[in-house]
């Protein structure tokens, strides 16, 4: 009988969002007050207090919170409900939203070409220090002459295949353009070639 917190910024609990605003909801019960605490600490306790939204916070159970930092939150909200026939409200246990945030790109990093067992394998690997990274993609373009100037593609969607370190190389000539992309959980990415 808790009130059911949700989110249109991060709608699911256990994954990570690619976003600095949060926004929060739940239905507000006519003749109830609620107190409510944004933290980063999971055991956190709203007070015995109503609270008011201030600033860029909206109210009508909708409440947004603009240029939050990176990391895992928690959003805790205790409702006062109105007794039968009294003038004063009980105040019910908490409820809590869990919202991780990562809106950063994963580490820069330098792929490398290495022959192992005399085939040349391309080897990459970065970090992403909040959510973590997700996947790698490898796209292969051969270079292209025209007047000669040496040109490649742009990797398109359909050219990018999932990869993993060391990934073997179609071109074995070494006359292509290599990109890698490094995907985090958040789904943001960063590109070397």
């Amino acid at each position: 009988d808790l009130p059911q917190v949700s989110s249109l910024s991060n709608p699911d609990q256990t994954e990570w969002y690619g976003v600095s605003t949060l926004r929060i909801h739940w239905n507000l019960q006519e003749g109830s007050q609620y107190s409510f605490e944004l933290s980063k600490d999971p055991l956190a306790e709203p007070d015995h207090t109503p609270d008011r939204p201030e600033g860029q916070l909206l109210w009508i159970g909708d409440m947004e919170y603009p240029w939050l930092g990176e990391g895992i939150y928690y959003f805790h909200l205790r409702e006062c409900r109105a007794s039968e026939g009294a003038g004063d409200c009980a105040w019910g246990p908490k409820s809590t939203f869990r919202i991780m945030m990562d809106a950063a790109s994963p580490e820069e990093f330098q792929p490398e070409i290495r022959e192992i067992d005399g085939v040349k394998h391309l080897v990459f690997g970065t970090r992403d220090g909040l959510s973590g990274i997700d996947h790698y993609e490898v796209a292969q373009d051969r270079l292209r002459t025209f007047f000669g100037m040496v040109w490649g593609k742009r990797p398109t969607p359909e050219t990018w295949e999932i990869a993993q370190s060391p990934f073997l190389l179609e071109d074995q000539t070494l006359e292509s353009v290599i990109a890698v992309k490094a995907v985090d959980k958040a789904g943001n990415q960063r590109i070397a070639k």
